[in-house]
């Protein structure tokens, strides 16, 4: 009898576990039809959310056949999601929530980027994901966005302009030459080079400069504002999450502080504002001039300290063997080295690879003379770049003697418009030659 009575409660407690997971499954499932018209035959397509520390990640691929395509899975909360075309080179941008959801859509009218496409939405019973929906689309129609694309677009042309006044060539042509691999391209643009004033190069940089202040400066007034009115919204976090880690300006701590203490309480719980945060805590230690400590391995297995490194001016390079523009650094780095030496310069470059075999083959091939370690859990998991606030790379730090940041995201000379973001401008500075 006892034992009979054991089994029977056994299997209630079993079918009460298995009814809540069923409910929680249930309150996270999404079912999405999107009806494509005009589409023909079977194209595949890609799913794409942003992602904290990342910028767009795939999450999924689809195929879409004859226009039509059933989306399964299942969402914790709304996310910002994007259904991508790289033969149209277009996408849809909606928000995706749990529930049943209709996407009806003319490809002829699928615009870059997704932004301005119209579509009809349908949400069953999940009202919620509708109103974020008709939200998000109102975030785009605003007029305060379209005189920031407006106010790009001068700038812009202001740019092509001044740069053909002092060049002699258009911005495109010459960058064309600059790219190219003959040898002929290569050498009519080092002809126009030579002949330009240095001075007027420089008019121009501070000017670009400018006109990237003043972009960002509309950017974050737009972001504050539209936080304050929806400190709650997803489609605020999602779009202060773009700003931060995909299309947005370097953010100082400052501005980082303004957003974080203008989200409400239901968002904070999320791993997007989460990570937000951790920016904003990365970028305030860094402007208070403290530079984390980390301890990695270098190819023969000893473990390195950045701290172990104080009493010498440090160039800290977050790199990987796959990143272009971080192994095009490495000329301008090895002048340096060769320079400042002597006088107490270190570098300690650390690669973001994910396989140990392709870091070893870069150095090897590239011959760098200095300290080299790796974190192979890679940029996006990595602790190094997280309390750094690095989402991306190339990214180098130069420390002073005593461990503090003195400059951050600074590049070869030629990359950057601002001397403030000139390794060699902050190296001078420094040794005084």
């Amino acid at each position: 009898m006892k034992l009979k009575l054991f089994l029977l409660l056994g299997s209630l407690l079993l079918l009460l576990v298995m009814c809540k997971q069923k409910k929680e499954t249930d309150s996270t499932a999404f079912e999405i039809e999107f009806q494509i018209n005009g589409l023909e035959g079977t194209s595949t397509w890609f799913v794409e959310q942003p992602v904290a520390n990342y910028g767009n990640l795939f999450v999924d691929t689809v195929t879409i056949s004859q226009g039509k395509l059933l989306y399964k899975g299942n969402i914790p909360y709304p996310k910002l999601s994007k259904l991508v075309s790289f033969e149209k080179k277009g996408a849809l941008v909606f928000m995706l929530g749990p529930g049943k959801h209709k996407i009806t859509a003319d490809y002829k009218n699928i615009s870059k980027y997704g932004l301005g496409t119209k579509f009809e939405y349908a949400p069953s019973k999940y009202d919620d994901d509708y109103l974020l929906q008709s939200e998000l689309e109102k975030f785009w129609s605003i007029p305060a966005q379209r005189t920031f694309a407006d106010l790009q677009k001068q700038l812009k042309v202001k740019e092509r302009a001044m740069f053909k006044e002092v060049y002699g060539v258009s911005q495109k042509e010459y960058y064309q030459w600059i790219r190219s691999k003959d040898k002929e391209d290569k050498k009519k643009a080092r002809a126009v080079y030579s002949k330009v004033d240095p001075t007027a190069i420089k008019q121009l940089k501070e000017q670009n400069t400018q006109n990237k202040l003043k972009l960002y400066e509309f950017n974050k007034e737009l972001i504050i504002q539209y936080l304050k009115k929806h400190p709650n919204s997803y489609v605020s976090l999602f779009y202060v999450l773009e700003n931060i880690f995909l299309f947005g300006p370097p953010q100082t701590a400052e501005v980082l502080e303004e957003y974080v203490h203008l989200f409400g309480n239901e968002l904070k719980g999320t791993k997007e504002y989460k990570a937000i945060f951790k920016k904003y805590q990365a970028e305030k230690n860094l402007k208070e001039g403290i530079a984390p400590d980390f301890e990695l391995p270098t190819p023969e297995g000893e473990r390195i300290k950045l701290s172990s490194l104080r009493g010498k001016v440090v160039l800290v390079d977050f790199w990987a063997s796959w990143c272009v523009y971080c192994r095009k650094e490495t000329p301008n780095l090895k002048q340096q080295y060769e320079k400042y030496k002597d006088h107490g310069l270190e570098i300690l470059s650390v690669s973001f690879d994910t396989k140990r075999e392709h870091w070893l083959k870069a150095l090897e091939e590239d011959h760098m003379p200095w300290l080299q370690v790796a974190d192979l859990r890679g940029v996006k998991k990595s602790e190094v770049t997280g309390d750094y606030g690095v989402n991306a790379i190339p990214f180098i730090f130069l420390l002073d003697r005593e461990g503090k940041v003195v400059a951050k995201n600074i590049r070869q000379p030629s990359m950057v418009n601002d001397e403030a973001y000139s390794i060699n401008f902050h190296l001078k500075n420094i040794f005084g030659f």
